[in-house]
């Protein structure tokens, strides 16, 4: 384990935020730079099937679809056919069309003004067609296609990765469990052809991973399209505090060969991909999904066993159920040491519950820590001294003090923090005297 090697590390790091430098750990979600339109795909990362594309057009403007096809400098068999492109409206009638001739990179077919909603992108591949898509609205998903392939693997998500990346799809809440399966097989790979994926959290943590590749009795049976595909499922379980939000797929390929060719099928998720949160939109509503700001589900014990406040309201204990995506830390030894500051995003301005802990203290010691928590505003609304110990955190109610973003410093030996309901938080490190922030972290 790593935290056995190091024990811990520090960052000093500068970016400039209004009037003063800081560094800002983002912990429920990883923004991508700002981009103009959309993408399906990238030079390095292809479609390897003809999947379904969705565009979201709410107001019904003119856009641009460009469809890339890689070409191949030494053979000829991979750049040949004549790849075939349509766009249809929200009505399904055909608005644009267009080809790539054998030995041409790209075209870029232009839809005219026309009904608001949900455009589709189809393509019918030509040669050994290896594809990925822009296009000039901002929102586009690409859909995994159906679970039973009924129609074949060809209309399914089906990847040639050369370099890893990410996938973004979404579980809905309330969702208990989901259904990730690949299928490989095709009678042209060989063994060495291996996969590999992992499915990812929301809070970053790799919950199963696919990885394999053609048995050799399979390759020496040839021809391997008689036996079918070789499919993988796994169940996915979601722990509280985890649907409602963005998952996604770590596509790394596998280590055997310098691509791999790999599926990813969905069951009870949203079946569509996009490569950030930001672009990813249900094509069956045209909506993105409602923005999760105050989480409440149960992350620290609540029942008959919690202490109750002077009104009467129960408090939650430090029995930890599971670990959830907006927390700083956690129990399991990750946390802050020293000094930093905390911001706690809070549009409706709500009253806030914020609490300190750490891992392991010996019986009977308790740590200190101070807090200062500072309205929207600027002032000082917190300037308390308290202690925790082992399994008894220090809790201080945040009372509201307008709609924006709190700041906590905490200033403690080793701790980390926790909110309920859990807002978004952003971690800001220790600033320096040079306009830095230094962060301390175990």
């Amino acid at each position: 384990m790593l935290l056995g090697v190091l024990k811990y590390w520090r960052i000093g790091v500068m970016a400039r935020a209004s009037r003063r430098w800081i560094f800002c750990l983002w912990i429920f979600c990883l923004a991508s730079p700002a981009q103009a339109g959309s993408r399906i795909g990238d030079a390095g990362h292809f479609l390897y099937s003809d999947p379904l594309v969705y565009a979201n057009n709410p107001r019904g403007g003119a856009f641009t679809v460009t469809v890339h096809r890689h070409i191949w400098p030494s053979h000829p068999w991979g750049s040949d056919g004549t790849y075939k492109i349509k766009v249809l409206n929200p009505e399904g009638k055909t608005v644009a069309t267009g080809s790539i001739p054998a030995g041409k990179p790209k075209t870029t077919l232009e839809v005219r003004k026309g009904k608001p909603g949900v455009y589709t992108i189809a393509y019918k591949r030509g040669g050994y067609g290896l594809t990925w898509i822009e296009c000039s609205l901002e929102q586009m998903v690409v859909g995994a296609g159906d679970w039973e392939m009924k129609n074949g693997w060809q209309q399914t998500f089906f990847l040639h990765a050369m370099t890893p990346r990410r996938w973004y799809f979404y579980v809905p809440a309330g969702v208990k469990q989901f259904e990730v399966k690949t299928s490989g097989g095709m009678g042209f790979t060989s063994t060495r052809e291996d996969y590999g994926f992992f499915v990812m959290s929301p809070r970053g943590q790799r919950v199963n991973a696919l990885f394999g590749g053609i048995p050799p009795r399979r390759e020496q049976s040839r021809p391997l399209a008689k036996d079918g595909f070789i499919t993988v499922k796994r169940i996915i379980y979601t722990d509280e505090g985890t649907t409602g939000r963005f998952w996604s797929v770590w596509v790394t390929g596998g280590d055997s060969h310098s691509f791999s060719d790999l599926q990813i099928l969905l069951k009870d998720a949203a079946p569509f991909f996009a490569p950030t949160p930001e672009q990813w939109f249900d094509p069956r509503t045209g909506q993105a999904p409602p923005k999760l700001v105050y989480d409440a589900s149960q992350i620290r014990q609540l029942d008959e066993h919690c202490k109750t406040d002077a009104k009467g309201r129960r408090l939650s204990r430090d029995h930890y159920n599971w670990a959830p995506a907006p927390y700083l830390g956690d129990e399991d030894y990750n946390g802050m040491l020293g000094p930093h500051s905390v911001f706690l995003a809070n549009p409706q301005g709500r009253p806030l519950d914020f609490g300190t802990c750490t891992y392991i203290l010996t019986p009977g010691v308790r740590m200190p820590v101070r807090y200062q928590v500072f309205s929207p505003r600027g002032r000082r609304i917190i300037n308390k001294r308290d202690s925790f110990a082992w399994r008894e955190s220090s809790r201080i109610s945040i009372p509201a003090a307008g709609r924006g973003v709190y700041r906590v410093d905490v200033d403690c030996e080793k701790w980390y923090a926790w909110a309920e309901p859990a807002p978004p938080m952003v971690l800001a490190g220790k600033p320096g005297k040079d306009g830095s922030a230094q962060f301390d972290l175990q």
